[in-house]
């Protein structure tokens, strides 16, 4: 996650090598971005994600209450 960025749904930026790069969404674990993702990277990371869901969403809403209090730093 990139703690400066402010735009679209709760979401997760994932590279399964250099070139190949995409978004995946918190709440549904859906690919959010245009590029299709390789299931041999998709699969392990959604299943990541899974564990850690309700971690992922609490980070996503204190990096944004950070932001709007103009800091970017825990």
């Amino acid at each position: 996650m990139y703690e400066r960025e402010s735009h679209g749904p709760p979401h997760v930026h994932v590279w399964c090598d250099r070139e190949t790069k995409g978004l995946i969404a918190i709440e549904s674990l859906e690919v959010i971005s245009e590029q299709k993702l390789p299931s041999s990277c998709l699969k392990p990371v959604i299943e990541w994600m899974k564990q850690r869901q309700n971690e992922l969403m609490t980070f996503w809403r204190e990096a944004r209450e950070r932001q709007r209090q103009g800091g970017n730093k825990p």
